[in-house]
């Protein structure tokens, strides 16, 4: 399952995705998902839930179009290069 950070704005994932939470986003929206895999931290959404800007979770399938420019994969922020800095 892929992971991502919310960067833009908060988002807001449909009815039956399923996402890898931690146990404070697991606390937070118990109403509204049930448990699929406890020891990997998977869980489905039972209705929409939304996320904060800062959250990291992991949603699949990957977020529709409309939500790209809001979410940016783990491994692609951590691929991208630096900013560049003056010289001294």
């Amino acid at each position: 399952m892929q992971r991502y950070e919310i960067v833009a704005k908060p988002i807001r994932l449909a009815a039956g995705t399923l996402m890898q939470l931690a146990d404070d986003q697991v606390r937070r929206r118990r109403h509204a998902i049930e448990c699929v895999d406890a020891a990997a931290g998977i869980w489905r959404s039972l209705a929409p839930v939304e996320f904060k800007v800062g959250e990291r979770l992991g949603i699949e399938p990957a977020p529709p179009k409309a939500l790209a420019a809001m979410v940016e994969a783990e491994k692609a922020k951590a691929m991208r290069p630096a900013k560049n800095k003056a010289p001294a």
